[in-house]
């Protein structure tokens, strides 16, 4: 096989991907960071087979290769694996253009470059859980195909990690589908010390295959043991006086036994036994006593003192039961508006953040409000007084610092009954807090970057959306995923999404002005409007279902077509009929300034309130687009409107870290 040939800095690949470097060569090929220059100069990565100076053999070998890859990546959506984007041809190159992952292989995160050390890095035993519970959500994942696929090449260098610690599998070359009736693999494949037995030609490969894999990787990560120096060999880990990491080690020791009847009989099997050592590995819950706080009246604005901390359930958590009599309740400072910051109508503002407000939530049983931040806190409070209930400080426990101890809350969505709220942080972690209990009792773990979730109106299923193309429907009760929709490639990303008033649909909005309405009985597509196509949006970034299920209101940035000048285009909303056939809008509302943030009708589905960049709410008739109120109490973005169940109060939550209630009238 010839050495590779590095494309130059700058070239153009099919007069489209400029090459910047390259940054990574193995096998028969060399994979480049691109700029796609059709596409704002997004960067890209190339992945370039040189066929030139191959042997007949070796070009049969690199083109099975390169096409199985092409065929897998295809036909695959998952936030843990690259998208394929283009691919191609020249007289002596195949090419494949991909997602291009910021960040390093796995291997080369646990390789020491400072130390010279025998073997690789030992990570935390957290942290260690952590991967292997993403590499069993994205193997569960090709698992669960028709007919299963077997990655059959997993270890440290074939998986990437981004800098907050999400993980993707990369190089497909040798995966394969599972073949019914066939006795064994045609060609033995695999890296030696991670591949299973079965790999060279025993029999059949099958999803133990890559059981076996994992175990081996994780037993690499906790012990530092490089498997392939010697291959089917791995030691007991040190667990004197380690009950969990001894559990651990019998868990990994079983998925590395060469009999693959011994091993753990699904990926769905290892990753809820390692959510079940992970619970384990969390501190035990601490009970705290009431803490008594003043009430105080105020001309100026204040900031309100930090309550003390407690750990519950492995969530820093400062709680106050829901159940004090009048006597016995604990009275929060109740800071009013300062006049510069009052819009007319408001009732109270909440200053409990110390960071932007990112979401609000307003209860179904209109007596509190929820309300998250970009540090990661969530207060409970009571719209009527200003009472914190509950603060929740949802911080990462000690050893998985690496998927970000301080990331935001996206969103939150409390239950039809309003006993539960389901909080969504940015490392993609799904918490649902029972207000009962005043503990998390479900963690859904997605290993994505969480966009939204919401509950479904009927209380059954919870959403949740990522940064890519991908979302998730779960039983609310069992954490079981019942469905996973994936927006067509070119929706770029999910913007907003929103569930019909009979939990029946799903309507999933991208920024490049697409809408897909999905069915959650069966997860497919049963609407599209591509509003570029028919209207002049071009960017969506907000998006509310009627109670009546008969229209939707979308919020985004409208004009010319084709054109960037932003003075040549106009933020504000246009409502639609939802699931017609016709997609033309029955009503614009442009009094906006800049760009929509958030929008959401009212309960009676008279008016739309609607917020922007340019810190105003804006009350207005959803029939005749008049604007019944413009609140400007906010000095910051205002990021999250929620309504009162009885729709006469509003609450805003904006980066001037306060939420404000005020009436809607």
């Amino acid at each position: 096989m010839s050495s590779h040939t590095i494309h130059p800095r700058g070239m153009i690949v099919q007069e489209r991907y400029r090459i910047i470097e390259a940054v990574g060569t193995g096998g028969y090929g060399v994979v480049y960071q691109a700029e796609d220059t059709r596409c704002n100069d997004s960067l890209v990565a190339v992945k370039s087979i040189n066929l030139a100076g191959l042997s007949t053999q070796e070009v049969i070998e690199a083109t099975e290769t390169f096409n199985r890859e092409v065929l897998m990546l295809s036909k695959l959506r998952h936030f843990s694996l690259p998208g394929i984007h283009d691919h191609f041809t020249d007289p002596e190159h195949w090419y494949m253009v991909m997602d291009f992952i910021e960040g390093e292989t796995l291997e080369d995160y646990i390789t020491p470059t400072d130390v010279p050390l025998n073997g690789t890095r030992c990570l935390p035993l957290l942290e260690v859980l952590e991967i292997g519970m993403q590499l069993c959500t994205v193997l569960g994942y090709l698992h669960s195909q028709v007919p299963p696929i077997i990655f059959r090449d997993l270890k440290p260098a074939n998986v990437m990690r981004m800098p907050d610690g999400h993980l993707y599998l990369i190089d497909f070359g040798i995966a394969r589908r599972f073949k019914y009736g066939q006795a064994k693999d045609t060609i033995p494949l695999g890296s030696p010390g991670y591949a299973a037995p079965e790999q060279y030609g025993r029999t059949q490969t099958t999803p133990c295959a890559d059981i076996y894999s994992l175990g081996a990787v994780l037993h690499q990560l906790l012990s530092g043991d490089d498997p392939s120096e010697s291959p089917f060999h791995f030691t007991h880990l040190l667990t004197i006086d380690d009950p969990i990491l001894a559990t651990l080690d019998e868990l990994l020791l079983q998925m590395v036994e060469k009999d693959e009847r011994n091993r753990p009989a699904s990926i769905t099997i290892v990753k809820r036994r390692l959510q079940q050592i992970r619970l384990q590995a969390m501190p035990p819950p601490i009970v705290a006593p009431p803490i008594k706080t003043r009430e105080v009246n105020v001309s100026r604005r204040v900031f309100v003192g930090t309550l003390a901390t407690v750990l519950v359930a492995g969530t820093l958590v400062r709680a106050i039961p829901l159940a004090f009599t009048n006597q016995d309740m604990p009275q929060q400072d109740v800071v009013s508006a300062p006049p510069e910051m009052q819009g007319t109508h408001t009732l109270y503002t909440y200053q409990n953040h110390t960071g932007s407000v990112t979401t609000v939530a307003w209860s179904p049983a209109s007596d509190v409000v929820a309300s998250g931040d970009a540090l990661g806190n969530v207060s409970i409070w009571k719209p009527s007084t200003g009472e914190t209930l509950v603060s929740l400080s949802l911080q990462q426990p000690t050893g998985a610092q690496h998927m970000g101890a301080y990331s935001s809350i996206q969103s939150l969505s409390w239950s039809s009954n309003g006993q539960q709220l389901a909080i969504a942080k940015s490392n993609g972690i799904l918490y649902i807090w029972d207000i009962r209990k005043r503990a998390v009792i479900l963690t859904y773990e997605n290993y994505m970057n969480i966009g939204i979730t919401a509950w479904s109106p009927n209380g059954k299923y919870i959403a949740t959306s990522n940064n890519g193309l991908n979302m998730q429907i779960w039983d609310a009760g069992t954490t079981r995923q019942v469905a996973d929709l994936h927006l067509p490639v070119r929706a770029d990303s999910i913007a907003t999404f929103i569930w019909s008033p009979d939990s029946r649909y799903i309507a999933v909005s991208s920024p490049s002005a697409m809408l897909v309405f999905y069915d959650t009985a069966t997860g497919k597509q049963v609407y599209k409007y591509a509003y570029i196509k028919y209207q002049t949006i071009k960017d969506v970034t907000a998006a509310a279902w009627s109670p009546n299920g008969k229209f939707i209101v979308v919020g985004g940035l409208y004009g010319v077509m084709n054109n960037d000048d932003l003075n040549n285009n106009v933020a504000g909303l246009m409502i639609f009929p939802a699931m017609k056939d016709t997609y033309d809008s029955t009503l614009s509302y442009d009094n906006y300034s800049w760009w929509v943030s958030t929008v959401e009708w009212s309960p009676d589905g008279k008016f739309i309130a609607s917020a922007s960049r340019d810190t105003t709410v804006q009350v207005w008739d959803a029939a005749t687009g008049q604007t019944k109120l413009t609140y400007t109490g906010h000095t910051g973005i205002v990021n999250a409107v929620s309504w009162s169940p009885d729709g006469q109060l509003i609450a805003s939550g904006s980066d001037d870290g306060t939420v404000q209630v005020w009436r809607a009238e």
